[in-house]
């Protein structure tokens, strides 16, 4: 594992001159959401993947809850969430009402020892980035097909490599496959694996 990175080139300011200068960016190959969250946990812990989302759900509330009494919320090795406000610009208060002040923004701040354990990451830039490719949906699930075909059974992370698509969109195709009767979900294990259907299988005889 290793967080890759890019140089990208700085705009210059107004009335500068030279080069641009260059600064690193992190290269972002997906975003993993709650659902891949609550199944890792679930590997990792005596907690299930509903446990995680209970606690997540009445998390959101709690948090939303404590910054609208004007509340700043910590939370130990992860950090601080704190509220912004916005107005039209005035000289005097008595210009303004209160109904009138909007929320800006909900600001995070890492804790120190978040990032003391990011920082023991490896950092390596990327030499070859890959090209975007975008299948359509009858393209991804034939590709998800064939997969089975040759190895018997898929995983959720394999078919979002395999199609280069975020957890989300390889969730659907996943469940569009299940619902047509293509494939079938089993438990070896406790991890869920996807197969052939008994009656689609190439031995089945059925398409």
């Amino acid at each position: 594992m290793a967080i890759f990175y890019d140089f990208y080139k700085n705009p210059p300011r107004e009335g500068e001159d030279g080069d641009p200068v260059l600064h690193p960016r992190p290269v972002v190959s997906d975003t993993s959401d709650s659902d891949y969250l609550a199944r890792m946990l679930s590997v990792r812990s005596t907690f299930s993947e509903a446990d995680f989302r209970g606690m997540m759900n009445n998390l959101v509330y709690l948090i939303c809850e404590e910054l609208s009494m004007s509340r700043n919320i910590y939370l130990d090795g992860l950090g601080t969430f704190s509220l912004s406000l916005e107005s039209r610009p005035v000289k005097d208060i008595q210009e303004i009402r209160s109904p009138s002040i909007r929320i800006k923004d909900i600001h995070f701040k890492p804790a120190p020892s978040l990032k003391r354990i990011l920082n023991q990451a490896e950092i390596r830039r990327v030499t070859h980035p890959r090209k975007s490719v975008s299948y359509t949906e009858e393209e991804r699930h034939q590709r998800i097909l064939a997969y089975i075909d040759q190895r018997q059974a898929i995983n959720i992370m394999t078919v979002m490599r395999l199609n280069q698509c975020n957890h989300k969109k390889a969730k659907a195709d996943i469940q569009k496959l299940i619902d047509k009767g293509d494939i079938r979900k089993t438990w070896p294990g406790g991890l869920p694996l996807y197969t052939r259907s008994p009656l689609n299988s190439p031995e089945g005889g059925a398409s």
